[in-house]
């Protein structure tokens, strides 16, 4: 298991470790350091996408827009936070543990729909978010970079995000009309 250090808001701190632990087994959410922590920072930048990894600086999760995304795609901001921050620690174990490789080689733009696909403004991640998923040519890379346990945790916490996000929107187109 990696511990990982949150750093930034301590109530996102909480919320995302709690969550965190129902979900996965492969990363252990800490407010503290460790031994061989990996460090995970919560920012808030009006440009830039989702996440983004460095090998030496780890994880930093842009928080700019997530209130709005998660209210329009009626999903709880502590899953959309570790969401985010699995896509994100699953790419920097593939840095850790591929030194030939680079950020820039994660980076694509086709399939759109992918969560990892690249974006111009973070508010287009909204529509993605719609039915988050994440393409299999993302899912068969990270599969041949990293151990099949952490995929496979990354996979749990994306597929569980989908759930919640078709089960909202199946409760708000009732016969009725829309409900809240």
């Amino acid at each position: 298991m990696h511990h990982v250090w949150i750093q930034g808001n301590v109530s996102d701190a909480v919320a995302i470790a709690g969550c965190a632990k129902s979900l996965q087994d492969q990363f252990d959410f800490g407010e503290l350091p460790g031994p061989e922590s990996i460090p995970l920072r919560f920012v808030h930048v009006e440009r830039g996408g989702l996440f983004t990894v460095d090998r030496k600086r780890g994880v930093q999760v842009n928080t700019w827009q997530s209130g709005g995304i998660c209210n329009y795609c009626m999903l709880p901001r502590e899953l959309y936070l570790l969401t985010v921050s699995m896509l994100g620690l699953i790419r920097y174990r593939g840095l850790q543990l591929n030194p030939l490789l680079q950020a820039e080689d994660f980076l694509h733009d086709h399939p759109s729909d992918c969560l990892c696909a690249r974006r111009l403004f973070i508010e287009e991640y909204a529509l993605v978010f719609e039915d988050p998923h994440v393409c299999r040519a993302c899912w068969r890379f990270l599969r041949e970079l990293c151990p099949a346990t952490e995929v496979e945790a990354a996979e749990r916490v994306v597929a569980q995000a989908a759930l919640i996000v078709r089960g909202t929107a199946i409760t708000r187109a009732t016969p009725g009309g829309f409900t809240s």
